[in-house]
């Protein structure tokens, strides 16, 4: 599910990653495994939050992925300031117009790549959240685009992530997403911003 809420001054982006898009594993947890919430701090300022509410057992995410504003340069972004739930190593944080590719889907130009071992995985219950910074005018809704030139009827996601861990044994692996945007819910009062769509 995505879920937009807006006010005439502030906006808050909800991604819940619901459906394993790459013919994978999906985690074996309710869904929706992974919630990402974006929402405007102050002027030029947002938020950045991600949330593993529902990965279960050994499940751990090792990429995230988003997306920015084609009119916007994601490399002048700052990420500071992260607070977190857990005892994980924070991400890598790399960024580029189109540059990061999921596997299965197209290009993404915010990659997040977490450790993968044992003792510093992005794991269960466990959360991160940054400031973002850097650009003049940036607010939550730039985050609301999709991912590009993937193969046909399997691209254009707003973002993605990369599960590993699954199963009894933790053998397995899976790519997820969020749902179409047929499934997009809008709520609140005032100016509510509207989906926006990347152009290839």
């Amino acid at each position: 599910m995505l879920g937009l809420v807006g006010t005439a001054h502030s906006a808050v982006i909800v991604f819940d990653a619901s459906i394993e898009f790459s013919g994978a594993s999906a985690p074996a947890g309710l869904a929706p495994w992974i919630r990402t919430t974006i929402s405007d701090v102050s002027a030029n300022t947002v938020s950045v939050s991600f949330n593993n509410i529902n990965l279960v057992g050994s499940e751990f995410v090792s990429k995230t992925y988003l997306n920015l504003n084609t009119a916007l340069n994601a490399t002048t972004l700052n990420f500071t300031s992260p607070v977190q739930v857990g005892s994980f190593t924070l991400p890598d944080i790399s960024k580029g117009t189109n540059a990061f590719k999921a596997d299965g889907d197209g290009f993404f130009d915010i990659l997040f790549e977490f450790a993968t071992p044992n003792s510093q995985r992005f794991g269960p219950g466990e959360s991160v959240t940054y400031t973002v910074s850097g650009i003049s005018g940036l607010d939550a809704t730039d985050f609301n685009f999709i991912s590009v030139n993937g193969p046909a009827g399997n691209t254009g996601y707003p973002t993605a992530a990369h599960v590993q861990g699954i199963g009894a044994s933790g053998a397995f692996s899976g790519w997820v997403t969020v749902p179409e945007p047929s499934s997009l819910a809008l709520v609140g009062f005032g100016l509510v911003p509207m989906l926006r769509r990347r152009r290839a």
